[in-house]
């Protein structure tokens, strides 16, 4: 008897490929304010290795130029106005890049920027070029509240930023301590702004030029104007060939300043080199002032030996 084959297997039915499947369109992402908001800033924010950008800030809206600034102010200052920024210092100069924008922006911010700024009592520059907006920033500072100011090494963008700086300047009538360090200016124009200063007890030169008439200068504000000045620390600068009128010991040294004659000369006693300074005719000094006055050269070149010979470690120091 014949074995009837058997029946074909049925073949199940194959589902269609992965490939062959209709593509869908994806579903939207939900996106929260806070990543919209992060979104749109990120082409503007920078983490704290890279410099600030300014690409395209022109462009934008203000509303959202100022939530830029917001966030530089608050998230990478880690300030608020309860927590007020204090020092202005090259670090947070860079973080305010954004306002080299439109003359308008400019505006808008100071209001807005008035709350930051408006309690700063330092202000720290070190090898920067102070432009017109860097100069917009520190315009925006109370003089009446800036007690210290350290310049290290600045560089002017042109005359005119110069002359506004300078007036700036002196304008900060009520600062205790200056430093001036290897100023790219006339230095004449910068002494001339001391007359204001009549809190000043601390005053640092370094590095700098006084020819002449700015040791002239010089002269002029310790004796007629720096009344409160306690210490003076003037190392590796370059003087005019008139400085035996100041830096001397002998106790009858006259220098004739408006016409008034003073006597004025270093005097060393218990470690301390101290300046001494009174008008010719007074029985008492106007002024004493605990000296550090080291390492200076005349304009022609030659050390001035009997000032290497006057290093005096003071008791007070201006930190940042």
């Amino acid at each position: 008897m014949r074995k009837s084959s058997p029946p074909p297997r049925r073949k199940s039915p194959q589902s269609p490929s992965i490939t062959n499947r209709p593509k869908s369109a994806p579903l939207p992402r939900r996106v929260s304010p806070s990543q919209t908001q992060q979104s749109l800033l990120r082409p503007f924010l920078t983490s704290p290795r890279q410099s600030p950008q300014k690409a395209n800030l022109s462009s934008i809206p203000d509303d959202l130029r100022l939530r830029v600034l917001d966030y530089v102010l608050k998230s990478e200052t880690k300030h608020t106005p309860l927590t007020p920024l204090t020092t202005l210092n090259n670090e947070l100069i860079e973080k305010l890049s954004i306002l080299a924008i439109n003359k308008s922006f400019k505006e808008t911010l100071k209001p807005y920027m008035k709350p930051y700024l408006e309690n700063i009592v330092s202000i720290v520059l070190r090898n920067i070029e102070i432009t017109k907006d860097i100069l917009c920033v520190l315009q925006m500072t109370d003089s009446k509240k800036i007690g210290k100011i350290i310049l290290e090494g600045i560089s002017f963008d042109s005359p005119e930023t110069l002359k506004k700086f300078l007036e700036f300047f002196s304008k900060n009538e009520m600062i205790y301590g200056l430093k001036l360090d290897n100023i790219k200016g006339d230095f004449n124009n910068f002494l001339k702004g001391l007359k204001s200063f009549k809190n000043l007890v601390f005053l640092e030169i370094n590095n700098s030029n006084l020819p002449n008439d700015a040791f002239n200068t010089f002269i002029k504000r310790l004796t007629n104007d720096l009344k409160s000045l306690a210490y003076l620390s003037f190392t590796n600068n370059t003087v005019g060939s008139n400085y035996d009128t100041l830096f001397t010991v002998n106790k009858d040294n006259i220098i004739k300043v408006n016409k008034i004659d003073y006597n004025l000369y270093m005097s060393y006693k218990y470690g301390d080199w101290s300046m001494k300074i009174k008008k010719k005719d007074s029985n008492t000094f106007s002024n004493r002032i605990q000296s550090n006055i080291s390492d200076n050269i005349s304009v022609s070149g030659y050390t001035i030996n009997r000032i290497k010979d006057y290093p005096t470690e003071l008791s007070f120091k201006l930190k940042d």
